[in-house]
């Protein structure tokens, strides 16, 4: 007999695609009709789980957490899935730098909400209806400077929280 899952356990891996794919997609559109007039830029880097270089701005992406659990009568699976995004824009001085991430945040953000269900489950079937939940927090991470003090560095944080409930 070959196995077969009770449930669909969407895991981290293809989510984090799919969380990629829709950045990619949404991000640049996002950051111009938020900032029109400014011709900011998409990120230089994008990478799951650690910085590959030093371009920016630039974006990493890899889980946090994702602690499964079923309900009391053993009919759901709940997943929820939190996803670590972060981020980071340079600037000549540490004011331009923190209007700057704000910005990046902003747009990030509203690109993470406005998504689809279908956007983040793109690619993956399921025997059994779920629902999904989206909710997004951040926070903004010390400010960088290099010697001279000549750019500065600025990280923010952002929290991507996905609940899915299999029936």
């Amino acid at each position: 007999m070959a196995f077969v899952s009770k449930y669909s356990a969407h895991f981290e891996e293809p989510i984090i695609r799919n969380v990629l794919a829709i950045i990619a997609r949404d991000f640049k559109e996002a950051l111009d009709y938020f900032y029109p007039t400014e011709d900011l830029k998409d990120f230089v880097e994008r990478s799951i789980g650690t910085e590959r270089g030093l371009e920016f701005p630039m974006l990493v992406i890899g889980p946090r957490s994702n602690l499964i659990e079923t309900d009391a009568d053993l009919v759901s699976l709940i997943q929820p899935q939190i996803i670590q995004i972060r981020l980071a824009v340079v600037d000549s001085n540490p004011a331009d730098a923190y209007l700057k991430a704000m910005k990046y945040v902003r747009a990030l953000d509203a690109v993470l909400r406005s998504a689809e269900q279908s956007d983040y489950m793109a690619g993956m079937t399921s025997s059994t209806p779920f629902a999904l939940i989206i909710d997004v927090t951040h926070e903004y991470l010390p400010l960088g400077a290099n010697d001279a003090r000549t750019s500065y560095v600025k990280p923010a944080e952002l929290e991507l929280r996905l609940a899915f409930r299999e029936l």
